[in-house]
């Protein structure tokens, strides 16, 4: 599960997600990128960036907070994992992973 630090962060600060990496029986196979989408109800969801796995599973990236969120909760949401690959057939075994992080977004003051 990624985190976040700061917890809390307003428009125009930057935060880091982070994630260590875990065992897998399968591995994470060829290098992969994953991608950060934030989400803010009652707002478009925002393309935050992208940022490289490390072949254990961990990555580390800095994300600014858009200067046009308002106070309160807000999830990023990674994705590019091997477990993000969902079979076609419901009978092929996947988890369908959405790994996601929340932080409060503070206002300007």
């Amino acid at each position: 599960m990624p985190s976040i630090e700061p917890r809390a962060a307003a428009p125009g600060d930057t935060l880091t997600i982070s994630s260590d990496g875990f065992d897998s029986c399968e591995g994470y196979g060829e290098p992969r990128v994953y991608r950060f989408t934030l989400h803010q109800p009652g707002y478009a969801i925002v393309d935050a960036g992208t940022t490289s796995v490390a072949t254990d599973g961990t990555f580390s990236a800095t994300l600014v907070v858009p200067s046009d969120l308002v106070a309160g909760e807000a999830t990023i949401e990674v994705s590019g994992s091997a477990y993000d690959d969902c079979p076609l057939a419901p009978s092929e075994a996947s988890s369908c992973a959405t790994y996601m992080a929340t932080f409060q977004v503070t206002s300007t003051a």
